[in-house]
């Protein structure tokens, strides 16, 4: 489920931008005394309101992320404000952007399970709304005074507490409203196109992660999950021929060139290029090696920190019998690869390359580098096949 698009401001934005310029100045405007009441302490709160407002949907939306996480799902691509992007950033399983106007929120909530989404999405947000009404009236439970008279205190110190009960109030609101929404909007088409595609990249996003941890049966079964749903969904049959180059299967092959063929140019074309380059070298697809040397070039120029393509093309001048050209690419990645696949498979290719120079003791030392980064890697029985010949010691 995703709020308003961060760049959009509509009435109930607006509503929240006027609240947070005029409430501060209820001290001032409604004191009995109003000489008492100097004007710079409404400004100072309405200063401080747009502060109170961030800390607010941060706490919403880190209230969201964890009821999600509760029900099975996942919260991602955090947006907290509107209008222009001042912070981006990328965090565990999220990416999180802070706007100007601290006004309003959006976010998608990622799932792969079709069965309950809208009530599970409709009660995350209903239920985040319930606790901010708590807060709210523990809020002006606490205040020495009546409410209306304490909101003269706007006009006579610096008052976060009362600029709280504004903002939780417009985050309350919005919480109902998308959760209410949510579930009113059943019979709409475009709100069913929405929730099927947080469930295709729910299904990617937890298929990948499953595939990071080792679990690649899971992994297969949800990617397999999201492609009944939507067959050419190509980020799902991109984890899914991956999965399959991991799992040895004969037809990673064949999908792998399809992709390639159909993927238009971006980052996924990118994945998909380096993956099928990488099943053509283990299959020695000869008559695919000029072409793979060729684009892999093309990729690690565009992108000559990523290590996963270094290693690649590394391999790939291998398989071309360029070694000299091959060693020091390896050497690079297998020094700062940040996976431990990656730095292994560096280690083999510089062990498979020493052995074809007849340096055995240096081909040994770099199959141990290359067992002690993953002892199951890959690479490692075509590595041995050329290092551990007869007649010498396995390391």
């Amino acid at each position: 489920m995703t709020a308003r698009p961060g760049t959009r401001i509509g009435p109930l934005e607006l509503w929240g931008f006027v609240a947070l310029l005029v409430y501060p100045w209820q001290g001032y405007f409604y004191a009995p005394v109003k000489s008492a009441t100097p004007a710079y302490w409404s400004l100072a709160n309405m200063a401080l309101a747009p502060l109170v407002a961030f800390a607010v949907i941060a706490l919403h939306q880190a209230l969201l992320a964890g009821m999600a996480r509760g029900v099975g799902d996942h919260l991602a691509q955090i947006g907290i404000g509107v209008g222009p992007q001042l912070w981006p950033r990328r965090g565990k399983g999220a990416r999180v952007v802070v706007r100007l106007l601290p006004v309003n929120w959006s976010h998608a909530q990622f799932t792969a399970r079709a069965r309950g989404q809208r009530a599970r999405t409709a009660v995350v947000h209903i239920v985040a709304a319930l606790v901010f009404v708590g807060l709210i009236a523990l809020d002006i439970a606490l205040q020495p005074a009546s409410w209306s008279a304490s909101k003269v205190e706007l006009g006579r110190r610096l008052a976060p507490d009362l600029v709280f009960v504004l903002c939780a109030v417009v985050v309350t609101l919005q919480s109902c409203v998308v959760g209410i929404a949510t579930l009113v909007g059943a019979s709409s088409g475009v709100r069913d196109s929405v929730l099927k595609a947080r469930r295709l990249q729910g299904a990617a996003l937890f298929a990948s992660r499953a595939f990071l941890r080792g679990e690649r049966v899971e992994a297969l079964a949800l990617a397999r999950a999201g492609l009944e749903e939507d067959p050419q969904n190509t980020l799902l049959l991109t984890i899914m021929a991956e999965l399959l180059v991991q799992l040895r299967d004969p037809t990673a092959f064949d999908r792998l060139v399809e992709l390639k063929e159909r993927t238009p140019p971006s980052k996924l074309r990118v994945a998909v290029v380096n993956l099928w380059a990488w099943e053509a070298y283990m299959r020695d697809e000869v008559t695919h090696r000029d072409e793979a040397c060729e684009l892999l070039e093309v990729l690690v120029r565009g992108e000559p920190d990523n290590r996963s393509q270094l290693d690649t093309y590394a391999h790939m001048l291998l398989w071309a019998g360029r070694d000299a050209a091959a060693e020091p690419l390896f050497v690079r990645a297998e020094a700062s690869a940040p996976t431990a696949s990656c730095r292994a498979s560096s280690a083999c290719g510089l062990a498979i390359l020493h052995a074809r120079r007849g340096d055995f003791a240096s081909a040994r030392r770099w199959m141990m580098r290359a067992r002690e980064h993953d002892a199951t890697n890959m690479m490692l029985p075509r590595a041995a096949a050329l290092v551990e010949v007869p007649g010498t010691e396995r390391p």
